[in-house]
């Protein structure tokens, strides 16, 4: 009977979003926000110390446990538009699927990559490191989406070093689409294999090096193993596959492994643990954010398609920062090193407290603002754009649809 009332309800979901052709799925704004915010806070940390306050109280690893967070709603999201796509017309239109992925996510990057090459290098020498070694290159690469060598083979970026991620995301956008069109039928195999292949390459040229020191004889081979372990730790396709499961469970309608993943028992005994986990620091080698990741995902699955979720996110002030966290993620560490550069300048007002309530002030609200002015004055020109080769409108697209139809 459980099982019975539990696949109505199923039903019932997946009939509203079939029905009417658009996907949204309610509390994701705010989890779009939140990793967002983990991230901006944790950049701050230096600066933080320089006040005179210590940040060792905060264990764990926030700003790269925020871009997982930020990966497996990707997977999630990105999976279920591309099967309910399928479904509709029969076919994934990947050429359409690539332009939208475009007019998204492009116009923002390429306006931050600008900002962090061209200008703020010569503001200050502490944001100056990115010109200084292999700076075309540099810039060619993250031009090309490929940030995440940059991370593995020049270690720095300066004040762009985080947009690695995007590079991670537009690889995935660029294969999983081909890869659901070949393997849809087959997705779950599919799904784990990318999981196991992806954590298994990341433990074996690790290992490799742990059980074969640097010598003047083994240098080049070293190295070589050295950057692609370091790719895969950066290149986090695994952490996308965990959340295209969530869509698949929901989508070929999984009833029994939703219905326990649904239980008020296991979403409580899953916040408590990761709140333990993120409390004490404590992670599992190469599966680090594999096993957060999957933790997340029972979080993305409750709160957006649960209507027994202990968690609710769905409030307007969360969807407007929601819709603003692309610009959030991008242009915070602009705000942060203005902040710096004044603050070495002498700007401060000599109390270590005051500073401090100050700069998170400037910093969160800065952000906040001219993350706003990009969407609406800047991204939104490309966002109308996009609708022309939408299938079905999806995340605010399909907010905006639902809010208009009440």
């Amino acid at each position: 009977m459980r099982y019975h009332s539990f696949y109505v309800n199923l039903i019932l979901l997946l009939s509203s979003i079939v029905l009417s052709n658009k996907i949204y799925f309610p509390s994701l704004n705010g989890i779009r926000f939140i990793a967002a915010f983990v991230v901006m806070i944790s950049h701050t940390f230096p600066l933080v110390k320089e006040f005179g306050f210590s940040t060792s109280f905060i264990k764990s690893d926030l700003g790269g446990l925020g871009v997982t967070l930020f990966f497996v709603l990707s997977g999630f999201l990105i999976t279920f538009l591309l099967f309910s796509e399928k479904q509709k017309i029969q076919k994934i239109k990947t050429g359409s699927f690539i332009i939208r992925r475009i007019l998204r996510i492009w116009p923002a990057y390429f306006l931050a990559l600008g900002i962090g090459f061209f200008i703020f290098p010569y503001l200050d020498a502490h944001t100056h490191e990115f010109t200084q070694t292999y700076p075309w290159l540099k810039l060619g690469l993250f031009a090309l989406f490929l940030g995440d060598f940059v991370k593995a083979i020049i270690f720095d970026a300066g004040v762009i070093n985080h947009l690695w991620s995007v590079g991670v995301e537009e690889q995935f956008y660029l294969i999983w689409p081909f890869l659901m069109n070949w393997f849809s039928s087959k997705f779950l195999k599919m799904a784990i294999i990318i999981i196991v292949i992806n954590m298994l390459l990341r433990f074996g040229f690790a290992q490799w090096n742990n059980f074969h020191p640097l010598t003047e004889f083994n240098k080049t081979s070293w190295m070589i193993c050295e950057a692609i372990s370091k790719f895969f730790v950066w290149f986090r396709v695994d952490c996308m596959a965990i959340g295209g499961l969530g869509a698949y469970f929901i989508i070929e309608k999984k009833e029994r492994v939703l219905a326990f993943l649904y239980q008020k028992s296991i979403q409580i005994t899953s916040y408590i643990l990761l709140f333990l986990l993120l409390c004490f620091g404590i992670t599992f080698g190469f599966i680090t954010h594999d096993i957060y990741g999957v933790l997340f995902l029972i979080l993305i699955l409750n709160v957006s398609s649960n209507t027994s979720s202990v968690l609710n996110l769905e409030f307007s002030w969360l969807n407007r920062l929601g819709s603003i966290s692309y610009g959030l993620y991008l242009y915070h560490p602009f705000i942060y090193f203005l902040i710096y550069y004044f603050y070495k300048q002498g700007w401060g007002t000599g109390s270590s407290i005051l500073d401090l309530i100050l700069f998170y002030s400037i910093f969160i609200s800065g952000t906040i603002l001219f993350s706003w002015l990009s969407y609406y004055y800047y991204e939104s020109y490309f966002l109308r754009i996009k609708q022309k080769f939408t299938i079905i409108p999806s995340g605010d697209d399909a907010h905006e649809l639902i809010s208009e139809t009440k």
